[in-house]
């Protein structure tokens, strides 16, 4: 019995190395504000508009959107991908670090059409380690998007970018 006791005392702690080692592999993975950009683009695809719009400050009010108008504004997109496109800059500011994430984005519409996007990405955390804990991973700031290749080189921006009302877009 003293035998089972010591064997069960000792295996108890090992069973929640797994969950351990889960939380700080996704505590690492908020290190890098390029995995944010890369989840949300995740999410994207995976038409998971509601983590997408998540990933956004202030649960998804920093994209300028309500969470109806953020969804339909993707209704006409396929798929999209998200190239890093340089090396991240970071800065911080009274108790925020910010991040600036240079992309490259392809969406592809229902239609087929191929739209392509350069610019970056500004991210925001808490570094504190103060007040909720939802705050101090990276969370998208703001988005300075460009198409590349229309005719003017400079086209409206894609569609989580603009403030579309809630109602359904003709995909064309």
């Amino acid at each position: 019995m003293r035998r089972v006791q010591f064997i069960a005392a000792f295996a108890l702690p090992l069973l929640a190395l797994p969950a351990q080692a889960g939380a700080q592999v996704r505590q690492q993975a908020q290190l890098r504000p390029q995995d944010t950009v890369i989840r949300y683009y995740r999410a994207l695809n995976a038409h998971d508009y509601r983590a997408a719009y998540a990933l956004w400050s202030g649960g998804g009010q920093a994209s300028g959107q309500s969470f109806a108008a953020f969804k339909v504004g993707f209704a006409c997109t396929r798929s999209t991908h998200v190239k890093i496109a340089g090396p991240v800059r970071l800065e911080g500011a009274a108790g925020s670090l910010y991040a600036e994430v240079p992309v490259q984005v392809r969406a592809q519409l229902n239609s087929g059409r191929l739209q392509m996007f350069t610019g970056h990405y500004v991210l925001h955390k808490n570094n504190t380690g103060t007040g909720d804990p939802d705050s101090w991973n990276w969370h998208l700031y703001r988005a300075d998007l460009q198409e590349r290749g229309g005719a003017s080189g400079r086209l409206p921006p894609p569609p989580e970018l603009s403030a579309r009302p809630a109602t359904l877009p003709l995909c064309a």
